[in-house]
């Protein structure tokens, strides 16, 4: 299980989540995809949920998980982040001149790392900005190549934010 921020493809059911709804994809075998949805932030939920968390206290008793939660054991050991693998939308300041694209290129590769799709604009003062969505890729192979190309004279920035792919969940 993981928590984080994320690019959703239009396609994707998680794209159709509106205003205050909270949402929770599952991927499951055999089960696939499954999309679960209920009241998020808002007047109505955030109140009725301060409102119980209060009565809780004030009756003594701290809320713990259900009784089948608690007996739940896996024998699977918890995946650090850094063995996770995502799609990565990377965004790279660099001089907008020739060969600088071919070393961001260069480095990526380096590193196992597959542009599936790039897009350039040009920023002010001789720069620009590459967006580039990579292929699924190990978070600790992303870093590193990250890493490397912020300590290079051309590059003057990189940032980065995983793309939801359920087929690239592990």
């Amino acid at each position: 299980m993981r928590v984080h921020p994320a690019l959703v493809p239009n396609g994707s059911q998680l794209a159709s989540i509106q205003d205050v709804t909270n949402a929770v994809n599952v991927l499951a075998d055999p089960l696939g995809e499954i999309l679960l949805t209920g009241a998020g932030a808002g007047a109505g939920p955030t109140g009725s949920s301060v409102v119980s968390d209060l009565f809780d206290l004030a009756a003594g008793c701290a809320r713990k998980p259900p009784p089948a939660l608690m007996s739940v054991t896996s024998t699977r050991a918890a995946k650090s982040i850094e063995h996770t693998i995502s799609g990565w939308m990377v965004r790279v300041d660099v001089p907008d001149e020739s060969g600088a694209m071919s070393e961001v290129a260069s480095v990526l590769a380096e590193y196992g790392l597959s542009i599936d799709q790039i897009q350039q604009r040009d920023t002010a003062g001789g720069m620009a900005t590459v967006a580039l969505i990579l292929d699924p890729v190990r978070e600790d192979q992303l870093r590193s190549a990250l890493l490397n190309l912020e300590g290079r004279s051309n590059v003057a920035g990189t940032r980065a934010i995983r793309v939801f792919d359920s087929r690239a969940v592990g």
